[in-house]
């Protein structure tokens, strides 16, 4: 009887760690900051007035629900290194202009988007 109880003892706690294992391992996998295909991409968004055509420097560009917040260079360009497949909405606003606001999802390398921004009244 002992060898049976010392039986089911290990069995249980074989199973016990299993599962903490596998449970573990899942909350790993849902934590990534990648696509699910793991991939990564180059974003490069450049902001210029709708008529001119001219750059547009610090204009404001977020990630909405992310939070980050980050403004355009001298160029009127913004790149961002590590963008995953999934959809993100883009806020990108600027004095005296209206704001823009659209949903991307980026899955080619290297990918560029021109943003014309419209001067209010």
């Amino acid at each position: 009887m002992l060898k049976f109880k010392k039986l089911t003892f290990l069995s249980a706690l074989f199973a016990f760690i299993l599962s903490i294992g596998l449970s573990t391992t899942y909350a790993q996998d849902n934590n990534s900051d990648t696509s699910q295909n793991g991939e990564q991409y180059k974003l490069t968004l450049k902001v210029v007035d709708a008529e001119s055509g001219e750059a547009l420097t610090n204009a404001s560009i977020q990630i909405l629900g992310i939070y980050e917040q980050n403004s355009t260079n001298q160029e009127g360009q913004l790149v961002f290194e590590k963008m995953d497949g999934d959809p993100h909405t883009f806020q990108i606003s600027a004095d005296g202009y209206e704001t823009w606001t659209k949903t991307l999802t980026v899955t080619d390398d290297d990918s560029q988007l021109t943003v014309k921004l419209k001067p209010t009244g």
